[in-house]
């Protein structure tokens, strides 16, 4: 009996080391092409039913901005940014609302006329990801 819980805290403690048994995951996303390095990219994090889990401020390096969130559980994620050129913490629009500063959603997707559905923002998240985004300018 003592050698089969010796085995299965081996087991545990190495044979799994390059799984994530907990489901807790890693989430990259890399934001490429922004127009300029001035600014700072703000990225809100939400889960499938559209609460703020939690909002980054990403710095920016190279017209390149790379965020990491870790400690996510197995699920349904979205995300929306804008490069905030200017510093004020918010998404500048023109008079008829449209952005003036980059933004951008999770998988690429953009609106017509407004932004995408929310439910084309979703992706799954099952293992540690990475997510290369292009904003709209």
């Amino acid at each position: 009996m003592s050698v089969l819980i010796l085995r299965i805290a081996l087991l545990i403690m190495f044979g799994f080391a390059s799984q994530n048994i907990m489901g807790q995951y890693v989430l990259t996303i890399k934001i490429m092409d922004l127009p300029e390095n001035k600014g700072k990219i703000m990225l809100e994090l939400m889960d499938s039913e559209r609460n703020t889990l939690e909002r980054v401020v990403g710095q920016i390096q190279n017209r390149r901005s790379t965020i990491t969130i870790d400690s996510l559980a197995t699920g349904q994620y979205a995300f929306r940014y804008f490069h905030d050129i200017d510093g004020d913490g918010e998404l500048n629009t023109n008079w008829v609302g449209m952005p003036t500063e980059p933004y951008g959603f999770s998988n690429n997707v953009v609106g017509s006329f407004g932004p995408p559905a929310f439910e084309r923002w979703l992706f799954d998240l099952r293992s540690n990801k990475e997510m290369i985004c292009k904003p709209e300018i």
